[in-house]
């Protein structure tokens, strides 16, 4: 499909200036987020993930835990499958 179909921007308009559809006066509308109301950011409130928050914890060990947990997941449902006793002691 080439570009032609497409409609233009500007629809042609005749006049006396061959340079096209020009713009003389500026746009009398303006976007509802250009208003007073939203020119705010928001910040993070309490129990949002701050930055404070986040400093706070100790994502490496947490991270450490996680991986932990999934691999001993993992192999028990390979020790089931096999037939074999679980490492975690609980029987599923």
């Amino acid at each position: 499909m080439t570009t032609a179909h497409k409609p233009t921007f500007h629809p042609a308009v005749g006049t006396a200036n061959p340079g096209g559809y020009r713009y003389y006066a500026p746009k009398a509308q303006f976007s509802a987020r250009d208003q007073v109301g939203q020119m705010t950011l928001k910040t993070r409130q309490i129990g949002q993930g701050s930055k404070a928050e986040i400093d706070a914890r100790d994502l490496k060990a947490e991270l450490v835990k996680k991986e932990q947990e999934h691999f001993q997941k993992k192999e028990d449902e390979r020790r089931k499958r096999l037939g074999l006793p679980l490492l975690t002691g609980t029987e599923q």
